[in-house]
Order: structure tokens, then sequence, then C-alpha cells
């Protein structure tokens, strides 16, 4: 079976490279201390897609270390939601909300979703509204459809049944996250802008350049966030070679894959075992001279 290293999907953030990798004498970073809570928030980012279970062993050991850690809470949340785990996904993006030193856009939808997939109405509105808070959203039509949400909620005479307010918050949160997806400036201006730096929603703005074929916004993205971290950021790098890739530029690829494989060497992952190295043998072979 191919061994596969994929980036976190964010909602997850899904990046996704097909093999990767070999090691390359990088040195010039500072990798996290081993078994240090960083250390195994670095692995998890990592093992996020495909290995959800080490995963959460890892956000649960980094968690253990450092309670007070917004970023594993967050990605915590987020695989618990997805595995549709409504209490443990509503408890750990609480957390994340209640430890960002910034309002967290990306866990507040995150905990609409989950409240509201778990039943709990009255409080999923409530962070709804926080939701509009953080986008500034003021067009009528949309506020509007927040206010029919509240007052059906509020009204213990006439109100609908259960599912009638489930269903009208999911395809409010719905909308919410296209108008996000049609329009990156205005996630990047909620998040990155207000003073997030959560790597899992640094990649989730990447994907959404991404998809909207902003390559260059998305390298100077991920670069600025790999010197913001003091250079150790292996699924960014993975994501700025998947960006060079893209432009044919294949000796700056090879250099990012190169510099990536080393950091996840240093977060003991083993070449053969969780990686391979076709794809930066590939991309070699067309660095090659043609006959």
């Amino acid at each position: 079976m191919e061994k596969r290293l994929l980036l976190p999907s964010a909602t997850l953030l899904s990046l996704a490279l097909s093999s990767v990798l070999i090691f390359s004498a990088r040195g010039q970073s500072t990798a996290p201390a081993p078994n240090s809570a960083q250390w195994h928030y670095e692995r998890a980012l990592v093992l996020s897609i495909e290995e959800q279970d080490r995963a959460k062993a890892e956000l649960r050991r980094a968690i253990a270390l450092q309670p007070g850690f917004p970023e594993a809470h967050y990605l915590l949340g987020i695989i618990s939601l997805k595995e549709e785990s409504f209490d443990a996904a509503i408890a750990e993006l609480r957390d994340a909300i209640k430890q960002s030193a910034v309002p967290h856009l990306p866990a507040q939808v995150a905990l609409v979703r989950a409240l509201n997939k778990k039943g709990i109405s009255s409080e999923a509105v409530t962070e709804l509204e926080r939701v509009f808070e953080i986008l500034k959203i003021t067009d009528e039509y949309t506020v509007a459809k927040l206010n029919q949400i509240k007052q059906s909620n509020a009204d213990q005479k006439r109100q609908p049944k259960p599912e009638v307010i489930q269903r009208a918050i999911y395809n409010l949160i719905d909308a919410i996250d296209n108008m996000i997806k049609d329009s990156p400036s205005v996630f990047k201006q909620a998040t990155v802008d207000a003073g997030l730096r959560d790597p899992a929603v640094i990649f989730e703005l990447a994907l959404l350049y991404q998809e909207d074929g902003q390559y260059d916004a998305m390298s100077n993205l991920l670069k600025t966030a790999i010197e913001a971290r003091g250079d150790f950021f292996p699924v960014a790098y993975l994501g700025l070679g998947q960006v060079y890739e893209q432009k044919k530029s294949y000796g700056e690829a090879i250099a990012a894959y190169e510099a990536a494989a080393d950091q996840l060497r240093r977060l003991g992952f083993e070449e053969g075992k969780d990686f391979d190295t076709d794809k930066i043998q590939e991309l070699k072979l067309k660095l090659k001279p043609q006959d």
C-alpha cells in the first residue's frame, strides 16, 4: 500500500500530497524538544487526516502537558466534530475559544455546528451571534435570518419543532461558510489580520487561496508563517512545496520538501514507515537536462 503524508484538513485543511520525501540536513531551525507539548502538537498536525486516532493521542498528550494550548484544543475539537463526537467537540472548541488571545472564528463556527448537531439550539444561537460579531455581518437579509431564528427559539408558545430550528441554523451557518469560501480576504481579515496564528487556521486560509487559484498569496502566507514560527513548520513546507510544484518551480519545490523531510525526521517520523521518497525523486528527474 502506498504511504502518504497528508496535511490536515480544517474543516480541516486538505493541501494533500500524494507521496513524499527525502531527508536533507538543513539544521537552521530549532525543533521542539522531544515529548514536549509543542512536539506532540506538530506531530498531530501531520497525522490529522489519515491517522485520526494517532493525531488525537498526540493532541491529548500535548494538552496534558500544557492545558492552556488553544491550538491543540481546536484541532482536537475539529477531529471530534468530524467523527460526530459532539460532546467532546463542544468541550474542546469552548476551551480553544476561551484560551485564544483573539477571537477564534473557525472554532466559533465549528462550535455552532457541534451545538446544533447536538440539538442545543439556544446555545447554538448565542454562538451564532458571536460569529456575526466577529465577521461584522450587517447585510439586512442575513441579519433578518438570524433574527427569525432567535425569535423562533424564544417563542415558547409557538415554537416550531426543534428540527426546524436546527435546519435554519444549519442553513445560515452554511451560507456564512460559503461567503467565506467565495472571498478568502474576508476570512483573512477575521483571522490572520486579527492576530490569530493557529497553524490549522493558516492552512484553512491557504486552502482557500489554492482553491481560488491565488498561488502567490498562498506561498506568501506560508512563508510568513514559517518565518514567524522560527523556520520550524513542516506542514507549511509541505504546502509550500505543493505551490512551487504547481508553478513548475521544481528546484524550489525540492528545497521545500527537503526542509519538511528534515523536520519530519526530527518529529520522529520514519522514512519507509511514515512516508516514502517518490515525489522528490520525480521532481529531481524533471530538473535533469533533456537529451
